[in-house]
């Protein structure tokens, strides 16, 4: 008897590693090479930890401490709510990886919950980072000056949405061939 794994569920576990991957690059792409920076143009710069404003008489890009940001309207609150919840994403997703890892090599279906539940809070963070920073620098936010790092944090977040359902989806369809096999 063969225990080799279905060619679905090898292809199941095969694409929801790869979004994981893709996300994580993604990620580390956007908020550590870029910085986080999610609106940047000729006239302002702001990030996670940025807020930088042209100078109209010296033409000079000047940036701002976390107290003069207040002056502009910023909540410091929400750009720290910002920062924690689009940086804690990477670090679950580290830990999901392991747990995805973990199943893989143990067949332990009791992990599987656990990479669920780390994937859709990533996402469910993510999302609320995002919302956060757009509420706190929405003075600020022309679509044009959006950068590329807030369209991979946007995509990243979409993509572990759906990766939150493959792998709901990948769950219960274990939990269903362990019934039937249990009842035969």
């Amino acid at each position: 008897m063969d225990d080799s794994p279905p060619q679905h569920r090898r292809l199941s576990l095969a694409s929801i590693f790869c979004l994981l991957i893709t996300v994580l690059g993604m990620l580390l792409f956007a908020l550590q090479f870029h910085g986080g920076e999610f609106i940047v143009g000729d006239d302002v710069t702001v990030g996670l930890y940025s807020f930088c404003l042209r100078n109209e008489t010296t033409r000079e890009m000047e940036c701002y401490s976390a107290g003069k940001m207040k002056e502009f309207n910023i909540s410091l609150a929400a750009i720290f709510t910002a920062r924690i919840c689009t940086y804690t994403p990477i670090v679950l997703c580290l830990f999901a990886l392991l747990a995805f890892l973990m199943y893989i090599y143990t067949q332990d279906k009791s992990v599987w919950p656990l990479f669920v539940v780390m994937v859709g809070l990533s996402s469910l963070l993510l999302l609320v980072g995002i919302t956060s920073f757009l509420g706190a620098t929405c003075h600020y936010v022309d679509v044009s000056k959006l950068s590329l790092s807030f369209f991979l944090c946007i995509s990243a977040c979409f993509l572990l949405g759906l990766e939150t359902i493959a792998s709901w989806n990948f769950w219960c369809d274990q939990i269903s061939g362990s019934n039937s096999a249990k009842r035969q």
